[in-house]
């Protein structure tokens, strides 16, 4: 949860008068049962529930063991709790401050803020003990009385288990990749169509329209900076099609005056602070088409500029500044994963859920099973991949349950089969070819086909749409005498400046 909805959510508790609605029942924030979620998951407690005994908040044992995968034994002669996992072990002595974790041949005592007890004949630990041994971060939300336990070695097991090339992807080194030189290109075509289709006065609302798009560019890494150039030739007329079934009003003469052709020019700088800075004369035609004057004199000839930290917050359930932290000092993707768990103290279960949702789902739709891996001539590797409409059917109903639950929304017989038509209705290719040099990938070719037609009422009304992307890039040594260093530039303007100055919002007019 960002923090900016945990402040909200703050406030309205205070303006509740520290009260709130939970599970159709009343509780003060002090009565609400603790709960404790592990990933996003909702740990269950059958016949004890944790509670908050000297400041310090105890749960049951065993539930919490073996949903982190241990074995849990209680030796009654010495009253000693015993869970092992792997290399680890604790033991715990009721009554006893004093604990011992062992891990591999090194041993060591911890004196407990709280000792191991009995209560209502149910073994009770400190739960902060018992997570932090297990090497993992425990967050604490107040306004929901939430225990939320973070492991990213369950998520580093499932990805090393199930996907190399995630794996692969996640451990490469930001500092020591050598200096690159390379191309990309790429082709996306899409078309929606409504057929046979009525509103509810009998009028039809078909429509058809077509959003295509080609790009071709170069980038170059001088081992400090990143820049690409990209050409994207593409064509604004389906605007005209949309709008003009949308059903509200808006400016017809402004929508000719941009609907059109445009060849755009992209130049885009990434420094080595992360820093994203994006230039593009077309789209300075395109706003001052759209009588985004503002916009577009702002822009001018500087370089737009945002840190990628932001550009990822927006799609990722985290907090841009503590991912910008996460990301300052680390090498590679996974280190930002878990410098953020371990220093972002508002990571609560929602934004858990997510993160383990987005995992889960990477690693089945790249799972080792669908690769099958050729050794080349000149010692690289060839990851030939072919992704089946039915796993990716499975894991698209899978990541939406998630998202719902995760909502808390728990999907019914009528959403369930609503989904169900839909994917039914749906085929999908997915494949790739990337070739792999001393554990770099240096080569890729990537295809993505998917159509969808399905009828949308009793009266032989129809819903399509087609979608076809291929996207393929390659790098090569950077040459220091054939290909430029980046320069990093001085000229900028940020984002959030122009978007405060001009929201953007071209159509309707209402």
């Amino acid at each position: 949860m960002k923090k900016k909805v945990l402040c909200t959510l703050l406030a309205g508790v205070m303006l509740l008068g520290s009260s709130g609605v939970y599970a159709d029942e009343m509780y003060t924030v002090t009565q609400k049962p603790i709960t404790v979620t592990y990933n996003g998951e909702d740990i269950d407690f059958p016949d004890a529930m944790p509670l908050i005994h000297s400041d310090r908040t105890l749960v049951p044992v065993r539930a919490i063991m073996e949903r982190a995968q241990m074995t849990v034994d209680f030796d009654a002669d010495t009253r000693t709790v015993k869970a092992k996992k792997e290399d680890l072990s604790i033991a715990m002595t009721i009554d006893d401050a004093n604990a011992t974790v062992t891990k591999g041949d090194a041993s060591k005592k911890v004196t407990l803020d709280e000792p191991a007890c009995i209560i209502d004949n149910r073994t009770y630990v400190p739960l902060r003990f018992i997570a932090e041994s297990l090497g993992t971060k425990v967050n604490w939300n107040a306004a929901g009385r939430e225990v939320v336990i973070i492991d990213t070695t369950e998520w580093a097991d499932k990805i090393k288990a199930e996907s190399a090339l995630m794996d692969t992807l996640m451990h490469l080194s930001f500092k020591e990749r050598e200096a690159t030189a390379g191309t990309v290109n790429g082709e996306f075509a899409f078309n929606y169509a409504l057929k046979n289709v009525k509103d509810e006065q009998g009028k039809s609302i078909d429509t058809n329209f077509d959003v295509k798009l080609a790009f071709t560019g170069t980038d170059v890494f001088d081992g400090t900076n990143s820049g690409s150039y990209i050409s994207l030739d593409t064509d604004l007329s389906f605007l005209k099609e949309l709008y003009a079934q949308s059903g509200e009003e808006y400016d017809e003469a402004l929508l000719n005056k941009f609907a059109k052709p445009y060849t755009i020019d992209l130049d885009l700088i990434v420094d080595a602070d992360w820093n994203i800075y994006a230039k593009s004369k077309a789209l300075v035609s395109i706003l001052k088409d759209a009588d985004q004057t503002g916009a577009a004199e702002m822009i001018g000839d500087n370089y737009i500029k945002l840190s990628l930290a932001d550009l990822l917050s927006a799609v990722l359930p985290v907090d841009a500044d503590a991912l910008m932290t996460a990301m300052k000092d680390a090498d590679t993707l996974w280190e930002v994963l878990e410098n953020l768990v371990a220093t972002d103290d508002m990571l609560y279960s929602q934004s858990a859920a997510q993160l383990d949702t987005m995992i889960n789902t990477y690693a089945t739709l790249y799972n080792d099973k669908l690769f099958t891996v050729t050794k080349q001539r000149d010692g690289s590797e060839l990851w030939a991949y072919k992704l089946d409409s039915e796993t990716y059917k499975a894991a698209v109903l899978d990541m939406t349950k998630a998202m719902y639950e995760e909502m808390g929304i728990v999907m019914d017989e009528e959403m369930l089969a609503a989904q169900e038509k839909a994917l039914a209705a749906t085929n999908m290719e997915m494949s790739m070819n990337l070739t792999v040099k001393n554990g770099i990938p240096v080569k890729a070719e990537f295809t993505y086909n998917m159509d969808m037609n399905m009828p949308v009422d009793e009266n032989g009304g129809t819903l399509s749409f087609t979608m076809k992307t291929s996207v393929g890039a390659s790098d090569r040594a950077f040459n220091a005498k054939k290909d430029k260093k980046v320069v990093v530039p001085t000229q900028t303007v940020d984002l959030a400046d122009v978007l405060g100055m001009n929201p953007l919002v071209i159509l309707p007019n209402e």
